[in-house]
């Protein structure tokens, strides 16, 4: 997938616009193919340095909208293409949201 995402903290001139691995839906988990995302004060504050969450590389952009991509096993009350906006806060531990094609979370049925 294609991805903005940091190696280093820095300014803008660190920001890399390449290819990242594609994430693989788990079970319980869905994949979105991010069409909208955002950068917000918790984006800067990792680019800067300041964020004790994570390691890098880091993806960029954690405020998203888009579509569910694909399901993994046992999800239920989603189907592919549907139309999401997506809480952050709630992840599989493992994919990095943000500036991507694709992101994976933790489904869930409220809507």
């Amino acid at each position: 997938m294609k991805a903005i995402y940091i190696a280093e903290p820095g300014g803008p001139e660190k920001l890399i616009f390449g290819d990242r691995p594609d994430p693989v839906a788990g079970a319980g988990e869905v994949i979105v193919r991010v069409r909208g995302t955002a950068l917000n004060h918790a984006d800067l504050s990792i680019r800067a340095g300041r964020s004790p969450t994570g390691g890098l590389p880091r993806i960029l952009g954690l405020d998203m909208a888009g579509e569910v991509a694909s399901l993994g096993a046992g999800v239920t009350g989603w189907k592919s293409g549907d139309r999401v906006v997506v809480e952050n806060r709630v992840k599989c531990g493992t994919c990095t949201p943000g500036m991507a094609s694709l992101t994976c979370f933790t489904a869930s049925t409220s809507r």
